[in-house]
């Protein structure tokens, strides 16, 4: 793959390979950001980036579109590689001068969504647009239906375009299949209700998937998605990885065990659809 092009705006950073300081600086030129909550993710946003930008080819210009952008801190890994990027959040943060500022300098595009559910955020898009899907850290917390989210994907998708899922891994090592005394006691696994009487949050996280659930269920979307990569993560800092010694070990020895899914799903064509109805 020939090198990604650097921003004319910031020619000195090397995406692939700053340190958090270096990219946090970008944020504070434009006002700040919620720094505590970038330190803590920016290992998992630009591992991301490298896994997804591994098997590129050709130029730059290809159409991202982050699910969840948020603060901007991932999408913005892919407007400085010179791609043309979407993202897409609830409002709350896309409403802050800071943001829209970031977002107007890189040339990020900003959509606010309402409504998730119904994926009409999306049809501004055009069909067979999109190369990139970013879908990070959102699959567990979704707790509607997701049919008609998928179908308005599905439409701005380019065929051969690929959705890019980050997930906690279910069987990670210190994952709640693995708390025995909630199975022993009857409370089961996933969120528990402690947690959905005393989080105050919009997006609980509901479920946690095994590897063999995330491909099962891109291949009950539609038989055109199909997932290429497939891959067991840790991309937690590297303090917190030497914390624990025996767990990092064990996770090497049988990445199953480790605490992230990476996940890289393309479609083939456009030739089925996405033609599942709800049971109700």
């Amino acid at each position: 793959m020939p090198p990604l092009s650097d921003s004319p705006l910031e020619p000195d950073i090397d995406v692939r390979n700053c340190t958090f300081t270096q990219y946090n600086r970008l944020f504070e030129a434009h006002g700040g950001t919620d720094s505590n909550y970038l330190r803590y993710h920016f290992q998992r946003f630009q591992n991301t980036f490298r896994r997804v930008t591994e098997t590129w080819s050709g130029g730059d210009g290809r159409v991202v579109v982050d699910v969840g952008a948020h603060w901007l801190h991932q999408c913005l890994f892919y407007a400085l590689a010179g791609c043309k990027t979407e993202a897409f959040n609830a409002p709350t943060t896309f409403r802050k001068d800071r943001v829209r500022q970031l977002a107007t300098t890189y040339g990020i595009n900003l959509n606010t969504v309402d409504d998730l559910e119904t994926g009409e955020c999306f049809y501004g898009l055009p069909e067979d647009s999109v190369d990139i899907v970013l879908f990070t850290e959102i699959l567990e917390h979704l707790t509607f239906n997701p049919l008609r989210f998928w179908k308005t994907i599905y439409r701005a998708l380019k065929p051969g375009g690929r959705i890019v899922v980050t997930t906690p891994n279910y069987y990670h090592i210190n994952g709640r299949a693995f708390s025995v005394s909630r199975f022993l006691n009857g409370f089961g696994g996933g969120i528990s209700v402690d947690e959905v009487l005393h989080i105050h949050t919009q997006g609980h996280h509901w479920k946690e998937f095994s590897m063999k659930e995330v491909v099962r269920y891109f291949a009950l979307l539609s038989p055109d998605f199909k997932c290429v990569r497939c891959d067991y993560t840790d991309d937690s800092k590297a303090s917190e990885r030497s914390a624990g010694l025996i767990k990092t070990r064990l996770e090497n020895w049988f990445p199953g065990l480790r605490p992230g899914l990476h996940v890289e799903v393309e479609l083939t064509d456009k030739r089925h659809g996405i033609d599942l109805k709800p049971e109700w």
